[in-house]
Protein backbone atom coordinates (compact mmCIF):
# COMPACT_ATOMS: atom_id res chain seq x y z
CA UNK A 1 0.00 0.00 0.00
CA UNK A 2 1.41 3.09 -1.05
CA UNK A 3 0.17 6.91 0.65
CA UNK A 4 1.74 10.79 0.80
CA UNK A 5 5.16 11.02 2.07
CA UNK A 6 6.36 12.61 4.54
CA UNK A 7 2.89 11.28 6.77
CA UNK A 8 0.83 14.55 7.49
CA UNK A 9 1.49 13.51 11.36
CA UNK A 10 5.28 13.36 11.04
CA UNK A 11 7.39 16.28 12.79
CA UNK A 12 10.42 17.81 10.85
CA UNK A 13 11.53 19.35 7.40
CA UNK A 14 11.20 16.54 4.76
CA UNK A 15 12.68 17.50 1.48
CA UNK A 16 12.06 15.67 -1.82
CA UNK A 17 15.93 16.24 -3.68
CA UNK A 18 13.80 15.87 -7.47
CA UNK A 19 14.76 13.91 -10.25
CA UNK A 20 16.97 15.81 -12.78
CA UNK A 21 18.05 13.72 -16.20
CA UNK A 22 21.61 15.02 -15.76
CA UNK A 23 22.40 15.98 -12.39
CA UNK A 24 26.39 15.55 -13.18
CA UNK A 25 25.77 18.80 -16.48
CA UNK A 26 22.60 20.52 -14.88
CA UNK A 27 22.82 23.12 -17.39
CA UNK A 28 22.07 20.04 -20.35
CA UNK A 29 19.60 18.06 -18.52
CA UNK A 30 15.89 19.32 -17.06
CA UNK A 31 13.58 18.25 -13.83
CA UNK A 32 11.40 15.17 -13.78
CA UNK A 33 10.56 16.31 -10.94
CA UNK A 34 11.68 19.81 -9.21
CA UNK A 35 13.14 19.69 -5.85
CA UNK A 36 10.67 20.55 -3.03
CA UNK A 37 10.97 20.89 0.88
CA UNK A 38 7.75 20.68 3.57
CA UNK A 39 8.52 21.32 7.58
CA UNK A 40 5.66 20.66 10.06
CA UNK A 41 6.44 21.85 13.71
CA UNK A 42 4.62 20.73 16.94
CA UNK A 43 2.56 23.34 17.57
CA UNK A 44 0.73 22.77 13.99
CA UNK A 45 1.95 25.37 11.57
CA UNK A 46 3.71 23.79 8.23
CA UNK A 47 5.82 25.52 5.16
CA UNK A 48 6.63 24.52 2.01
CA UNK A 49 8.87 25.47 -0.77
CA UNK A 50 9.98 24.16 -4.14
CA UNK A 51 12.37 24.55 -6.85
CA UNK A 52 14.58 28.08 -5.92
CA UNK A 53 12.60 28.52 -2.82
CA UNK A 54 14.00 26.30 -1.07
CA UNK A 55 16.75 27.83 0.24
CA UNK A 56 14.46 30.52 1.62
CA UNK A 57 12.78 27.46 3.72
CA UNK A 58 15.51 27.86 6.45
CA UNK A 59 14.50 31.88 7.10
CA UNK A 60 10.81 30.98 7.33
CA UNK A 61 11.28 28.28 9.60
CA UNK A 62 13.43 30.16 12.17
CA UNK A 63 11.54 33.05 12.37
CA UNK A 64 8.52 31.20 13.21
CA UNK A 65 10.63 28.70 15.58
CA UNK A 66 11.74 32.08 17.82
CA UNK A 67 8.02 32.81 18.37
CA UNK A 68 7.33 29.56 18.91
CA UNK A 69 5.46 28.81 22.20
CA UNK A 70 6.00 24.99 21.38
CA UNK A 71 9.90 24.88 22.15
CA UNK A 72 9.60 27.25 25.15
Amino acid sequence: MTGPWPPAELLGLHIDAGIHTRPWTPQLGYWLRIPAADYRCGCGWTASASGDGIPLITKTIAAHLSNCEEND
